[in-house]
């Protein structure tokens, strides 16, 4: 007589993660749950570094602390090599000048150059005081330098060498290049051989080389990057000069240096 029950009729309720049942079919917290775990494991997967990137970090990094492990033998391997003078003529001479290395001129000669192997302070106030060797200049009117010089070498044979000053940078402290006085004038003397050889720590006033022909004049302010005398005729083996104040206020002093910023007296000869 009755119909049976459809089967929809009697499905059993679908539970909700608290227990309760829902007329509405399976629960979303279900389907909301298992939607998150797959996010999170995606994005957990997205993370993961590719092998080959993996491998090549690796490799860098062992390759830096290697480089750095062996940096302290290969700095004192380079300080034991010693270079002969042909290799360092051979050298590019480095300029102050910012660019102008680069200007090829030809009216602008080239030039080989050679720093002093002695100097030495003599006093006319002070005839018998010995000051030594040194790299000490000290030039006054009453106080002047001697330096001897090798002479450059010169591809093409000329015989012309001038003495040239490299000031050191505008803002050198006063302690290591002292001025005073009018220093636009410095005369640069030839010292001719002495009758008897002293030992340069040996000289004085009283024992001392007589001067020669005087080569040139040259300014020793900062503002002048570099100043040279005219040029004057190369001597054989070697030049030794002598460098005095022409003005009555003038004193100049300071230690030759040839580590940079390279600043002093050099020889120099057109090559």
């Amino acid at each position: 007589m009755f119909d049976s029950p459809s089967k929809a009729e009697y499905e059993p309720l679908a539970h909700h993660l608290d227990g309760e049942t829902s007329d509405d079919g399976p629960s979303t917290s279900h389907v909301e749950l298992r939607s998150y775990s797959d996010s999170s494991s995606s994005n957990s997967w997205s993370f993961i570094l590719p092998k080959p990137l993996v491998y090549g970090c690796l490799v860098i990094a062992a390759l830096s602390v290697l480089n750095l492990a062996l940096l302290p033998a290969t700095i004192t391997k380079y300080k034991e090599i010693v270079f002969t003078n042909a290799e360092l003529d051979a050298l590019d001479y480095p300029t102050q000048h910012l660019g102008l290395d680069r200007v090829k001129l030809k009216h602008l000669p080239n030039w080989n150059r050679a720093w002093p192997t002695n100097i030495v302070r003599i006093s006319q106030n002070l005839n018998n005081n010995v000051f030594g060797e040194g790299t000490q200049v000290f030039i006054s009117v009453q106080d002047t330098t001697m330096m001897r010089f090798p002479i450059p070498s010169s591809k093409s044979g000329s015989r012309a060498c001038a003495l040239s000053f490299t000031a050191p940078p505008e803002n050198t402290p006063k302690e290591t290049y002292g001025t005073k006085g009018d220093i636009t004038e410095i005369e640069v003397w030839n010292v001719l051989p002495p009758d008897h050889d002293i030992p340069w720590s040996e000289r004085s006033q009283h024992h001392r080389p007589p001067r020669g022909d005087i080569l040139g004049t040259m300014s020793l302010k900062m503002a002048m990057p570099n100043a040279t005398t005219e040029d004057f005729e190369c001597p054989e083996d070697e030049l030794v000069v002598e460098l005095r104040c022409l003005r009555v206020a003038c004193e100049v002093q300071f230690k030759q240096t040839d580590t940079w910023p390279k600043f002093g007296f050099e020889l120099v000869r057109r090559q």
